[in-house]
């Protein structure tokens, strides 16, 4: 019974909607592949309307391989996401603020893995985090499910441009 309450979550989880203001959309051009967009989109996905800035997000990369239908027994799973996270914290970007400035953020702040049972925590930069919340007017959301397909980074990014 467990296994099949198990399977439920994981099919729910695809479903759920992330949630970007236009504005990051089209101006946080960066240069992430296939696999960050995934763990991008998979940690957006947790993001909640209640969430408050700092909030801990934590996900197990077993439960995340699963969901985005990759091989969760695979040997280099954990090597690969912790790379992506680097690749998340590593590649920051410019946005304009509420006051006009020009500000640098990334997208996750201080990823940590417990490597025992491979849970992964991290923080969305602050920044970052309000343009995720619905509080702009502008906005795309769209489920998991929808770019999980996916095999190529301009295929991601195409998709939420349109």
């Amino acid at each position: 019974m467990k296994k099949h309450n198990y399977e439920v979550s994981i099919v729910e989880q695809r479903y759920k909607n992330i949630l970007k203001a236009n504005d990051l959309i089209q101006k946080a051009r960066n240069n992430l592949g296939i696999l960050q967009l995934k763990v991008l989109g998979y940690i957006l996905s947790k993001v909640t309307r209640e969430d408050k800035p700092g909030k801990i997000y934590t996900f197990d990369i077993k439960e995340f391989c699963k969901v985005c239908d990759i091989d969760p027994t695979s040997g280099k799973n954990k090597g690969d996401i912790k790379a992506a996270l680097q690749s998340l914290r590593d590649k920051s970007f410019w946005i304009v603020d509420e006051n006009g400035k020009d500000t640098l953020v990334a997208w996750i702040e201080k990823p940590k893995i417990d490597s025992k049972n491979s849970l992964v925590e991290l923080r969305l930069d602050e920044d970052v985090q309000k343009y995720l919340l619905g509080w702009l007017e502008k906005y795309t959301q769209y489920s998991l499910s929808e770019v999980i397909p996916m095999k190529s980074r301009y295929s991601f990014v195409l998709f939420e441009l349109l």
